[in-house]
């Protein structure tokens, strides 16, 4: 990172820049940053404190983070939300719960984001009854009116726990404008992996009502259709999907190899624009042999998606 001729950074463009790459998982870029804190001076500053909490985090670093954490100051609840949302999203449940009920014991007050992590830990550990507490708490003990991203969490922890019901009536008490696809479709999902059709289908039905051009209830529908064995009815959600124009969205990926200095690779299912694409499809035909002499059996929940994927890939490997 280079430094001569340039302006020295405030506590802004530092935070700004940690940002970056906290979303990009950057971290050798990230610590250069982190470096150049601590020559500035900034590094105890509670925006750029927040900020390296975070990077570290979501690049997985907890032990990074945890160092910085240390240093904070009584009152910095920025701080303590990103450890213990750092913690959540990267399934240290234990911890983020230790965190949240020492930053209360600290009489700190949580906020809405803290809240998120907290419930994300419940839904990671499966500790539902834990879950439906803190929600409760959100407005009774601390004046904060849970939006539909809480409510999302707890729908995904009770779905999680095959508490169908209980999730659907939860929905069902939220206001209105609150139910969105978002949280129809952590329903959903829950419906699938338990092969709820009946509450699946409503689930769904909402989603396409609030999300028309999604394919998200489509694929849910046809993998919870598959589980059961119901292939015709799982044909006819694809079906519906081509006769609509719905695209199920691209997935990517990306990898560094060789440093960040080298750049980091984005790439995608059955892509042919790498100039080593007939080297990764060699590969990939090696690894399928693979798969099939160990005799793996896929998850029937997921096989239409699988053999979709595989017939995509494949047909855009020999084109």
């Amino acid at each position: 990172m280079r430094r001569h001729h340039c302006p020295r950074p405030n506590e802004f463009t530092l935070a700004s820049l940690l940002s970056a790459c906290a979303t990009a998982a950057s971290l050798d870029a990230g610590r250069q940053l982190h470096a150049l804190a601590v020559a500035a001076g900034l590094e105890h500053h509670a925006m750029v404190r927040s900020a390296l909490i975070d990077m570290y985090g979501k690049s997985g670093n907890m032990s990074d983070a945890d160092v910085v954490f240390s240093n904070r100051t009584k009152d910095d609840v920025v701080s303590w939300t990103a450890m213990i949302v750092g913690n959540a999203e990267h399934g240290h449940s234990e911890r983020a719960l230790e965190l949240f009920e020492e930053m209360c014991r600290v009489g700190l007050k949580p906020d809405h984001v803290a809240f998120i992590g907290v419930l994300s830990a419940c839904c990671h550990a499966g500790a539902v009854e834990l879950g439906l507490r803190y929600l409760n708490a959100m407005s009774k003990s601390y004046g904060l009116e849970p939006s539909k991203e809480h409510y999302g969490c707890v729908v995904d922890l009770l779905g999680r726990a095959g508490r169908i019901d209980e999730a659907e009536e939860l929905i069902g008490g939220m206001a209105a404008n609150e139910r969105d696809g978002v949280v129809w479709t952590s329903l959903l999902r829950a419906c699938a992996a338990r092969g709820e059709e009946q509450t699946g289908k409503k689930a769904a039905e909402r989603v396409m009502e609030a999300e028309p051009w999604g394919a998200g209830a489509h694929v849910a529908m046809a993998n919870l259709y598959a589980s059961k064995g119901q292939w015709c009815e799982a044909a006819q959600e694809r079906h519906m999907m081509k006769q609509k124009g719905v695209v199920k969205g691209v997935g990517w990926s990306s990898v560094t190899v060789g440093g960040e200095e080298r750049g980091v690779g984005v790439f995608v299912a059955g892509d042919r624009t790498h100039p080593q694409d007939n080297l990764i499809y060699e590969m990939l035909d090696l690894i399928y042999y693979g798969v099939g002499m160990a005799r793996y059996v896929p998850d029937q929940m997921n096989l239409a998606s699988e053999v979709e994927l595989m017939v995509n890939t494949y047909s855009s490997s020999y084109n």
